[in-house]
């Protein structure tokens, strides 16, 4: 969010004569408007349910100064159903403050992102919560099981700017007239990232997903292929490409194939490694063309091997192909430990 009482945000403040104190309201904003805090209504909806529930924080920033919220433990709120007369009224705060020195610097002033939120005390904060990365870490919405909609309100009555250690229930709004002040009031559209469930300040580790085994030990070079969807054994709510059950709704994690069941990567090593882990037979000549979809073919010297077509020149004048027949084989690998 961009909150600025100067006309170019981007350069140092100055008073204007008389008439525009720009570097007095900038100044004022660092030593009274230390935090300010949006109201938001962020809801999810799990897929197949008209149960609403929506993220409420209310209670952690309205809290009184004399309770400090200052581990990141104590930033996150909560969930609460949103039907019927359960929580019609509940929303929650997106707190602007330096997490460094929230008494004498403002949270906002240029370019700025919210932080865990926190009432507006000053007692000073623990590291993990000081070096968070900015942003509310929020509970995953865990409910249904099978994934939803999630989405973010930014409401447009109740806003506050506050002075430190004040609490928010009876803090001024805006104290020395800071609303009348601002000259920029920008936003950016809203992030989702979905963080670690251990640890909250970290990231999930978001590299590919990579299968590998050994077909041939005496190959020159190793053969790669990438797959734009995947899967994975344990699921991997974050991956960009997966497979999904249109029913459930659920990722799915396993595909069964020749009497194996594993992840889709592994039965295509399987596959390669039937097909081109030992020397295969390979016939190649002159043939009828060939008319049918895709086949099998079987040579009556060839002792019941099976046969696919790997390459096809036809010329029609002559109704003659020039092709090339690879023998085909089942799957047939398994893992050592299989």
């Amino acid at each position: 969010m961009l909150l600025d009482p100067r006309f170019n945000p981007f350069e140092s403040a100055a008073n204007i004569m008389k008439y525009v104190e720009q570097k007095d309201w900038y100044d004022q904003f660092n030593r009274y408007g230390n935090f300010v805090y949006v109201p938001v209504t962020i809801k999810f909806q799990p897929d197949g349910s008209d149960t609403v529930y929506v993220w409420d924080n209310r209670s952690i920033v309205k809290r009184p100064v004399n309770y400090p919220a200052t581990t990141l433990n104590d930033t996150y709120g909560s969930w609460v159903e949103y039907t019927g007369d359960k929580a019609p009224n509940a929303w929650g705060y997106l707190c602007y403050y330096d997490a460094q020195d929230h008494v004498d610097t403002s949270g906002v002033l240029g370019w700025k992102k919210n932080r865990p939120a926190i009432n507006p005390h000053k007692q000073a904060t623990i590291s993990i919560l000081t070096n968070a990365e900015a942003g509310q870490y929020i509970p995953y919405p865990n409910f249904g099981g099978g994934g939803g909609k999630l989405w973010v309100e930014v409401r447009r009555e109740g806003w506050l700017i506050v002075n430190e250690g004040t609490d928010l229930e009876k803090a001024e709004n805006g104290p020395k007239s800071l609303w009348g002040k601002i000259a920029w009031l920008l936003m950016k559209l809203p992030e989702i990232e979905i963080m670690n469930a251990g640890q909250f300040d970290k990231t999930i580790n978001t590299d590919d997903v990579e299968y590998n085994a050994q077909l041939n030990g005496a190959a020159k070079e190793p053969i790669e292929i990438d797959t734009i969807c995947g899967t994975s054994a344990e699921g991997v709510p974050t991956a960009r490409g997966a497979y999904f059950n249109a029913k459930t709704g659920k990722q799915i994690t396993t595909f069964t194939r020749a009497g194996r069941t594993t992840q889709a990567e592994d039965l295509l090593i399987g596959t390669l490694y039937s097909q081109f882990a030992q020397r295969r037979t390979t016939l190649s000549g002159d043939a009828q063309i060939l008319h049918e979809p895709i086949a099998v073919y079987r040579e009556d010297n060839q002792d019941g091997k099976l046969f696919m077509v790997a390459s096809e020149t036809q010329d029609v004048r002559m109704d003659c192909s020039e092709a090339v027949f690879v023998e085909l084989r089942p799957d047939e690998y398994k893992r050592n430990n299989e």
